[in-house]
């Protein structure tokens, strides 16, 4: 009994232990797949993540190499524009000893020279050299040099001259004046301290020489529009936006023209060495005595000797008074030599002044003859100067200059600068100052007001040079204003445009 009972107890346990063991295996059938479904969700959410992450990591990794790629392509542009400036500059030097041998002002070979500026290959890109092309060019970009003699000088120019520059006013001339002049005088119409402290922010005006022509922003009247033109970045091309009339700005004419406004018209640092073609040094009809005078070609020993007679009673102003020279007589020799003696005598000094410089004015230039033609004129003018200066500033030269320039010069018209502008185009370039009397309507009057403030040669320029690479578009331009010397080269300015 007692071992049937045992067996019976057994036999349960066995019983539940086989349920037990049934019921866990179909605990596990059911349940095994759902939690394999979680961990390959799991797993593929992971690796997506992941993905994300090396995605995200690479795309970073990229953006930094095409940043480092740009950025070092940038430089090499930079360079590419250095190796243009640099071919400029030794071109502009190797000119200026050729024309020096050769005894000529100017050529203009190098302010169109396509061959040797344009899209020049080297290294991954290549490098070109010139600018946008002004209002009287034809094309968007002429390849080439420009020259600052071409231009007015701002520091040097008066008040009438820059009032007649294109879009310009008494009232802006007389600020610009104001600006540059050291003293707080106010000039009729023009500006000083007292007007810059109204304006906000105030800030004084400079009363010195400007020393960049953008400081004209600053000068009271005076507006981008009117300084830039149609290029309000002052990269120097033809941007989309700068040729679609009103539909952006800047606001254009949509003529397919760059208009740069006074940008091109003005400089700071225009100036001439007051030499000869050949680079020798011109001697002064002010001071020079006969010995001197003689040893200029055309001027004989009669003709020295009536220059110094001229000059006792009468100042040179311009070379262009050595048309008034004429011949003197015995009788002039002993009337010049009589007020000589009674100025000494007088002891009014005013007085004896005003009387000695009437008398030998009208000995210098009463009945003798003139002795001076206007081809002898002509043919002497680039020897000659009235002050011994080394450099003269200022000068705006006659075969560069454009019809907007010349017409702010004394004495001249927009006809008579057009008239300038044509001659030298169908008769080739001015040879000596002296040479514009043989533009029609240029009379000896004229002549007089204009001679000071002309030249025939420029001996500063203007490189704009930009270098490029081909594969990415990476560009970069540079700007250097640079002057000839006899024997050196100087960089006067240095601009990098972004």
């Amino acid at each position: 009994h007692v071992r049937s009972r045992r067996q019976r107890q057994m036999c349960i346990r066995d019983r539940q232990c086989n349920e037990w063991r049934e019921h866990s295996i179909t605990t596990l059938s059911v349940r095994l797949p759902k939690n394999n479904g979680s961990i390959l969700v799991g797993m593929l959410w992971c690796l997506a993540l992941l993905s994300v992450v090396v995605v995200g990591s690479l795309y970073g990794a990229r953006i930094d190499l095409t940043v480092t790629k740009n950025h070092g392509d940038r430089i090499q542009a930079y360079y590419l524009a250095l190796a243009g400036a640099e071919k400029a500059k030794a071109l502009l030097y190797q000119d200026a000893q050729d024309r020096r041998q050769r005894g000529i002002h100017h050529t203009g070979t190098l302010y169109e020279a396509t061959n040797e500026f344009r899209d020049i290959p080297f290294a991954r890109g290549s490098f070109r050299v010139g600018h946008g092309a002004g209002q009287d060019e034809g094309s968007t970009w002429t390849y080439g040099i420009r020259d600052e003699e071409a231009r007015l000088n701002i520091n040097t120019s008066s008040k009438e001259e820059l009032a007649k520059l294109p879009g310009s006013s008494e009232s802006l001339a007389a600020a610009i004046v104001d600006f540059r002049d050291e003293n707080e005088e106010v000039t009729p119409g023009g500006a000083e301290a007292d007007t810059y402290a109204t304006l906000s922010p105030p800030y004084l005006p400079r009363n010195q020489a400007f020393e960049s022509i953008d400081e004209l922003r600053f000068v009271y009247g005076m507006t981008p529009d009117l300084f830039l033109g149609e290029d309000a970045n002052r990269n120097m091309t033809l941007d989309p936006e700068e040729n679609d009339g009103e539909f952006s700005k800047p606001m254009d004419n949509q003529d397919g023209r760059l208009d740069f406004g006074w940008s091109e018209w003005v400089t700071v640092t225009s100036s001439m060495a007051n030499t000869s073609a050949s680079g020798d040094k011109r001697v002064s009809i002010q001071e020079a005595d006969e010995s001197e005078l003689s040893m200029i070609d055309g001027i004989s020993t009669d003709l020295a000797k009536a220059i110094v007679k001229y000059r006792e009673g009468n100042e040179f102003q311009t070379i262009a008074n050595l048309l008034d020279v004429r011949s003197v007589s015995d009788d002039d020799d002993d009337n010049n030599r009589s007020s000589n003696n009674n100025r000494n005598r007088n002891n009014s000094r005013s007085s004896s002044r005003g009387a000695s410089r009437a008398t030998n004015r009208s000995s210098s230039s009463g009945s003798g003859s003139k002795l001076i033609s206007t081809s002898e004129f002509i043919s002497m003018s680039d020897q000659v100067t009235v002050k011994g200066d080394e450099q003269v500033p200022g000068r705006v030269n006659v075969n560069t200059a454009s019809q907007e320039v010349l017409s702010c010069l004394p004495g001249m018209t927009r006809e008579l600068a057009k008239a300038i502008v044509d001659y030298r185009s169908s008769s080739g370039y001015f040879k000596s100052v002296g040479a514009v009397l043989n533009v029609p309507d240029i009379t000896d009057s004229i002549f007089k007001q204009l001679c000071p403030r002309i030249g025939v040669r420029s001996d500063t320029f203007r490189i704009l040079s930009e270098g490029r690479i081909h594969s990415t578009g990476a560009r970069k331009q540079i700007e250097l204003i640079v002057r000839i010397g006899a024997d050196d080269l100087t960089t006067l300015a240095y601009r990098e445009y972004p």
